[in-house]
């Protein structure tokens, strides 16, 4: 399986490669007929080159959706651009695609050109992109949450989108000092997004992206029965490759049970800070962004509490502290 997923990748690679030429290609030959026919000499940016990808790469559909975006893209805006050039005689056009302002941009000596343009499959992402982020800004909340709830601490960053046409999230949380109480701490949190989409759209609608959470929760939670003998009913450590005798069977059933408990935990202690997951979510979704000290706001707003530590802060239970009062004791 491993060789054919490899394989699998190296065609992808290949295909795409293949296509980027053509573009190249293509890209070269305006150029080309450019110079020959008006003496004038074109730039293409590279931004160009992405933007006739993104809405024109379909391997399925063969190189015919390619030519179509160059044309559509540069060849149809192109006569604007030289004639512009052949009446002011300059004899050079740099032309570049700005995203941000969806924007071709020809910079004709001082004189400079934009035609707005959103490519057809821009369009079609732009307009799914509102509901991705939603959908992210939901799960990304429900980690910010229990993190706040269960640590005391308020994330040091939320991302629900990472640019202006991709959307993608993540939780920036501190380092964690890892003992039994903090184990079950941080499998509640890895669980909490997934479950706080069901809380906010519905078990139907609740999206994939708790994969990678539920496989660590998931290694955190054979760990702690495995591997650390928190688990009073399990002692020895069913994790060594040579104690063949161990049947590492016998622990699945309790890891399993753990992970349903937690996640029933998870799930009550989100539903009772719904009004703060629905808020923190909306304003996610708004920005994109939050960092802790906006987090820890939002939060008081709604009775929680967190503190703002800075990127290196070790959340560690106070051992030292602990040592002396017991030495202290008679």
């Amino acid at each position: 399986m491993q060789d054919l997923a490899t394989f699998i990748s190296f065609i992808l690679v290949f295909v795409n490669q293949i296509f980027e030429l053509i573009i190249v290609r293509e890209i070269e030959r305006i150029i080309s007929n450019s110079k020959k026919r008006f003496g004038i000499e074109l730039t293409i940016a590279p931004s160009i080159n992405e933007l006739v990808y993104r809405n024109g790469v379909f391997p399925v559909q063969g190189v015919r959706p390619v030519f179509s975006s160059i044309i559509d893209i540069l060849e149809a805006n192109l006569s604007k651009f030289v004639f512009t050039a052949l009446t002011t005689h300059a004899s050079k056009i740099d032309i570049q695609y700005n995203e941000t302002e969806a924007e071709i941009i020809a910079e004709i000596d001082a004189d400079t050109i934009t035609i707005p343009y959103v490519g057809r499959i821009d369009k079609i992402r732009e307009s799914n992109l509102e509901d991705a982020v939603a959908n992210i800004s939901v799960h990304e909340a429900g980690h910010a949450v229990i993190y706040m709830l269960l640590m005391g601490l308020a994330p040091l960053q939320l991302k629900s989108k990472v640019a202006s046409s991709y959307a993608s999230g993540f939780t920036f949380p501190h380092q964690i000092h890892e003992t039994k109480e903090n184990l079950i701490k941080k499998i509640k949190i890895y669980l909490a997004g997934g479950i706080a989409e069901e809380i906010m759209f519905g078990q139907s609608y609740a999206s994939i992206g708790r994969i990678h959470d539920r496989e660590q929760a998931t290694s955190f939670a054979i760990d702690y029965v495995r591997k650390y003998g928190f688990d009073e009913e399990f002692q020895a450590n069913y994790t060594l490759e040579y104690a063949y005798a161990m049947d590492k069977s016998v622990t699945d059933l309790d890891v399993e049970k753990m992970l349903t408990r937690l996640a029933l935990e998870t799930k009550e202690q989100l539903s009772a800070r719904r009004e703060l997951l629905k808020n923190l979510s909306i304003e996610l979704c708004v920005r994109g962004s939050l960092e802790a000290s906006e987090i820890a706001a939002i939060a008081a707003k709604f009775g929680l509490n967190a503190f703002v530590k800075e990127e290196g802060f070790l959340k560690i239970h106070d051992y030292h502290k602990a040592l002396q009062e017991g030495l202290e004791r008679p």
